[in-house]
C-alpha cells in the first residue's frame, strides 16, 4: 500500500550507497505494481478496487447518486471520493488533485450508463523520472474532463437549462399548489418561454416565510431567525401569496451537480426579490393611472403632493429594477456564458457557476441583510401608499357621482367633472388624507435618506464597490446628494 511505498521511497532518497539504492529501487518497482493496477482503474476508468484500503482514494460508498436528491449535491461532489494522505505515495505527492478529480470525473460518466473507454490508457510504472506519471495523469484528466463537459453541456443541455433558470393576494396558507401550478403552466405556454424545451421543468410553491426570513435564517443562526420574524411581527403562513411565490426547477443527475440545491435556493432569493420589486413597481403604474384620471378636474394644486411623492417612488423603483437587471444580471450573466465557452473542467464550471450566482446576489443587496431591511421598508412603504391611493379613488369614483341627464353631451359632461371635482376637492381637503400623505412622505424622506447615506458609506470600500453603481443611478442628478448632504460616493 502507500504506508509501504513511502517507505521504500524515504529509504532511496537516503540511502548514498549505490548498490542499496538499486535494490530499493527493484523494491519499488515490484511492490508499486498493485499500487499503480489501482491508480489504472481509477484515473482510466473511474473505479476503485481496494479491497484493503491501500489506494491514496476513499471511497464512500453509502453516498450515491440518490443522495443527492436528498442532500446537499456538494456533499456528494467533495465528500464520496477522497484524498487519503496516508497512502498517498511521496512521488504522487504533486499529483494528487489531478488523480482525484480525473477518476471523480469519469466516476460520473459511468453512473450515468455511459461506457468509459479511455483511448488514452498506458501501463504505469515506478519510475525516477516524474514526467513519466505527470504525461500519464495529465492525459487521463484530460480525456476525463472532456467526456465529463461533453455530457453535461451538449447531451444533458446545460447551456439551455442555465439561461432557462435566468392569485397573489390571498394569505399563503391559503395558496393552492394546484391552481399555481395551472397559472404557470398558462404563463409558461402563452409567452415566448412556450418554445423552451425545459419549460416543464419549472414549477412553483409557496414558501411559509417571507424573503426576509428566509435571508436571516441565512446569516444567522435559525434561533435568531425565529427571533427576527418575531420582531417583524410575521409568522409561517402570514405572509401573501406572492411573496411566498418561489419558483422551483427540477434537474436530473449529473445536471443536478451544476445547478445544485444550493444552486437553486440562489436563484429563488433573486428570483423573489426581482418579482416583489416588480409588484411595487406595478402598484406604482397603477397609482399613476389613478391620478391621470384626474387630470381634467383642475385639482392639479391639491393632489401636488399625492403626485410628487409617487414620482420620487417610482424614480427610486424605476431605477433600482434597471440597476438590478441591466447592470447586474445581464453583464455577469453574459461573463459567464463567455467562461462556458474556455471551460477545461468540470470544477472551472462549478466554480465559475458559483460565483455568477455570488455576485449576482452581493450585487442585488441580499447579502447586506441590514440594507437589504432598509431597502424593503422603502418598498412595503410604496406599497401601503398605493393601496391607500386606492381605497381613496374608490370612495370617490364616477360610479358615486348621480347621473346628469341632458341631450347635450359637453354639458352633461362638464356637469359630471365639476360634481368629480367638488367630491375630490373635499376628500383631498380632508384631515385624515392629508396626514396620510403627510405621514407617508416624511417616512419615504427618512428611509431613502437613511438608504443612500449607507450606500454612500459603503460603496467607497473596495469590498462593497458594486453599491457605487446604484447609489450613481438613483442620485445621477445630484438630487439625493444635495438633499440630504451626502459625499459623491462615484468619485
Amino acid at each position: 500500500g502507500g504506508e509501504l511505498l513511502n517507505t521504500l521511497n524515504t529509504g532511496l532518497e537516503q540511502e548514498g550507497d549505490p548498490r542499496a539504492r538499486a535494490l530499493f529501487q527493484h523494491l519499488l518497482s515490484e511492490a508499486s505494481k498493485p499500487y499503480f493496477s489501482m491508480l489504472e482503474a481509477w484515473i482510466y476508468k473511474g473505479l476503485v478496487i481496494d479491497p484493503y484500503d491501500e489506494f491514496q482514494i476513499k471511497s464512500r460508498d453509502e453516498l450515491r447518486t440518490d443522495s443527492v436528491h436528498k442532500d446537499v449535491v456538494d456533499t456528494y461532489w467533495d465528500e464520496r471520493y477522497t484524498v487519503q494522505q496516508a497512502n498517498l505515495p511521496a512521488f504522487l505527492q504533486p499529483l494528487s488533485n489531478q488523480i482525484l478529480n480525473a477518476g471523480k470525473y469519469l466516476n460520473v460518466v459511468r453512473e450515468c450508463g455511459r461506457k468509459v473507454d479511455s483511448p488514452v490508457q498506458t501501463r504505469i510504472s515506478f519510475s525516477l523520472d516524474q514526467t513519466q506519471y505527470q504525461r500519464a495523469v495529465h492525459s487521463a484528466l484530460t480525456f476525463a474532463s472532456t467526456s465529463l463537459l461533453q455530457l453535461l453541456l451538449q447531451d444533458k443541455a446545460l447551456s439551455p437549462r442555465l439561461d432557462h433558470s435566468n392569485g397573489t393576494a390571498k394569505p399563503a396558507a391559503e395558496a393552492t399548489s394546484v391552481r399555481l401550478d395551472s397559472l404557470l403552466e398558462l404563463a409558461l405556454r402563452t409567452t415566448s418561454a412556450a418554445n423552451d424545451p425545459y419549460k416543464d421543468d419549472v414549477a412553483c410553491f409557496v414558501a411559509r416565510y417571507s424573503l426576509q426570513q428566509k435571508l436571516s435564517a441565512i446569516h444567522s443562526t435559525a434561533h435568531a431567525a425565529a427571533a427576527a420574524a418575531a420582531a417583524d411581527g410575521s409568522t409561517p403562513g402570514s405572509i401573501t401569496r406572492l411573496e411566498g411565490l418561489t419558483l422551483h426547477y427540477r434537474v436530473t443527475w449529473p445536471v443536478s451537480l451544476v445547478i445544485s440545491k444550493k444552486a437553486i435556493t440562489k436563484y429563488q432569493l433573486i428570483f423573489r426579490h426581482l418579482l416583489f420589486c416588480r409588484h411595487v413597481g406595478g402598484h406604482l403604474v397603477h397609482t399613476w393611472t389613478n391620478h391621470q384620471s384626474t387630470k381634467e378636474l383642475g385639482l392639479r394644486a391639491a393632489l401636488l403632493p399625492s403626485f410628487s411623492l409617487r414620482h420620487r417612488m417610482y424614480h427610486f423603483m424605476q431605477n433600482l429594477s434597471y440597476y438590478m437587471m441591466e447592470e447586474v444580471l445581464e453583464p455577469n450573466w453574459h461573463e459567464f456564458e463567455s467562461k462556458l465557452a474556455g471551460l477545461q473542467t468540470v470544477d472551472q464550471l462549478l466554480e465559475y457557476h458559483s460565483a455568477f450566482l455570488d455576485k449576482c446576489l452581493k450585487a442585488c443587496l441580499l447579502t447586506n441583510l441590514p440594507l437589504f431591511k432598509l431597502l424593503r421598508k422603502i418598498m412595503d412603504l410604496c406599497v401601503m401608499f398605493c393601496q391607500n391611493i386606492e381605497k381613496f379613488s374608490s370612495s370617490i369614483s364616477v360610479s358615486d357621482s348621480p347621473a346628469v341627464v341632458g341631450r347635450d353631451v359637453l354639458k352633461s359632461r362638464k356637469a359630471r367633472l365639476a360634481i368629480e371635482a367638488e367630491a375630490m376637492r373635499t376628500g383631498v381637503s380632508h384631515p385624515r388624507y392629508t396626514m396620510m400623505v403627510s405621514k407617508v412622505s416624511a417616512k419615504f424622506e427618512d428611509r431613502v435618506g437613511e438608504f443612500m447615506r449607507f450606500l454612500a458609506e459603503k460603496c467607497s470600500s473596495a469590498v462593497d464597490s458594486h453599491l457605487a453603481n446604484l447609489f450613481t443611478r438613483l442620485d445621477y442628478n445630484g438630487f439625493y446628494s444635495q438633499r440630504f448632504q451626502l459625499a459623491d460616493a462615484s468619485a
